[in-house]
């Protein structure tokens, strides 16, 4: 049993799961929720000097945000039947999305640069960490599989990126409810 941290009345209650529905789609979707709400925690902790303003700390707030966006959009495209690629390269997996979810109210805004593939073959320097498109890699390990240190330089704003990231977890969080709505299961009591 996982329990939360104790209050000010030394009063620990347990964390049980609760997931919001029984598909995969739905509990990929969930988990997304909570990689989101961890890695707007920790960039809120990061500006107000609560957590190491570290590179290294924004290499896991950067990697929660990659992982919690490509949770979401496997989620979604498997809520729509279709089984997401086994990668993690986010604009790949977002130009899936859109054409499966075309429409204003499903638009997912992403806070990551995510260079198009006719833009990457004409500039391959700006892929991030390697041609084919934004992989989480570079935020989960020090170095590539090769061995080598990734080729870019990323800065880290920490308001920025919190304003970013807080934003983006309202978005998923709406989007998730629309998404339940669209399948024909709504939240909430029937």
């Amino acid at each position: 049993m996982i329990e939360k941290a104790k209050d000010w009345d030394d009063q620990a209650e347990p964390i049980a799961p609760s997931f919001w529905g029984n598909s995969p789609g739905e509990r990929t979707l969930w988990l997304a929720l909570g990689y989101m709400e961890g890695a707007a925690l920790l960039a809120k902790e990061l500006v107000e000097d609560n957590f190491s303003r570290q590179y290294r700390s924004s290499r896991v707030v950067l990697y929660l945000t990659h992982h919690a966006i490509e949770l979401f959009l496997k989620g979604a495209l498997m809520e729509m039947g279709i089984q997401p690629q086994a990668h993690h390269r986010i604009t790949e997996l977002h130009t899936d999305y859109k054409q499966a979810y075309a429409g204003g109210e499903f638009d997912l805004s992403i806070p990551f640069e995510l260079p198009v593939p006719e833009t990457e073959a004409l500039f391959p320097e700006i892929a991030l960490p390697s041609p084919k498109s934004l992989n989480d890699e570079a935020f989960r390990y020090a170095t590539a599989r090769n061995g080598r240190c990734f080729n870019f330089r990323e800065e880290y704003d920490p308001e920025m990126r919190q304003t970013q990231l807080d934003a983006l977890n309202l978005q998923m969080n709406q989007l998730f409810f629309r998404l339940r709505e669209f399948h024909g299961r709504p939240f909430g009591p029937k």
